[in-house]
């Protein structure tokens, strides 16, 4: 599939300089930035610290809230993306009746390597022009929700704009252990194969607070894949060649 892309940005007084109908013009009123650490070292795992800190501010930027936009075009290379950035939104993702994306989504609409966003943008300035006066929040993702960038778009002229605020920076990160023999269940997965489940790894915390990671042994792994939540169990350690290893207690 052939697909392109862009969107010119300029000032005002250049849009008048080159022609630009004003009813063409769609504006940003508000923009964040934020990236995060690694997964291991992120205090909080059941959600993304950087789309929260994107998400608010952009909108605090704009002076807006999310009652407050008429569309969205959310990221959504996983359900997790779009969940993730709903809750930051404080929307409910099954229930409201706004489309969470204009494209049709990443996965159904594609997008050539990182360049998705940019079709989102594209067009959110197509249906603004044709909703005057409309607020549109665009959202993008890039890594394991790492970094992540929003925008809050309308052809409504802002009265003023300050410049977007640099990307922010995660000040606490979690401390992990290296040779750790205990702890309790934060999260976990397991990974398929062809075969069948082929591996269990799970986050957990020491008594002291640190974080380790370990594969679950093969008795392990069944009972992660059970309906019955592990999270809150504890668990035993074993470290060879740098691998941890972890049984239930």
């Amino acid at each position: 599939m052939n697909q392109g892309g862009a969107f010119l940005m300029m000032s005002e007084e250049k849009a008048d300089e080159l022609g630009v109908a004003k009813h063409k013009r769609v504006y940003l009123h508000g923009g964040g930035e934020a990236g995060d650490d690694v997964i291991s070292e992120r205090p909080k795992l059941d959600g993304s610290w950087a789309m929260q800190q994107a998400i608010d501010r952009a909108l605090a930027q704009s002076g807006k809230t999310a009652d407050d936009l008429g569309h969205f075009d959310l990221y959504s290379c996983f359900p997790c993306a779009v969940f993730s950035s709903a809750s930051a939104l404080g929307i409910d993702p099954l229930n409201d009746p706004r489309p969470l994306t204009l494209t049709g989504g990443l996965p159904f609409f594609g997008g050539p390597g990182n360049d998705y966003s940019i079709h989102g943008i594209a067009e959110m300035a197509d249906t603004l022009r044709k909703d005057t006066g409309a607020f549109g929040l665009v959202l993008a993702n890039g890594g394991w929700m790492t970094k992540e960038a929003v925008g809050v778009w309308s052809t409504t002229r802002p009265d003023t704009f300050t410049p977007v605020e640099k990307a922010a920076k995660p000040t606490e990160t979690v401390e992990l252990d290296e040779a750790p023999t205990g702890g309790t269940v934060e999260t976990f997965t397991v990974v398929h194969g062809k075969d069948g489940p082929a591996a269990g790894i799970i986050f957990a915390r020491t008594e002291t607070g640190k974080r380790f990671v370990a594969r679950a042994a093969p008795e392990a792994i069944d009972v992660l894949r059970e309906d019955a939540s592990p999270v809150g169990r504890a668990v035993t350690v074993t470290t060879q060649d740098d691998v941890n290893t972890f049984r239930f207690a």
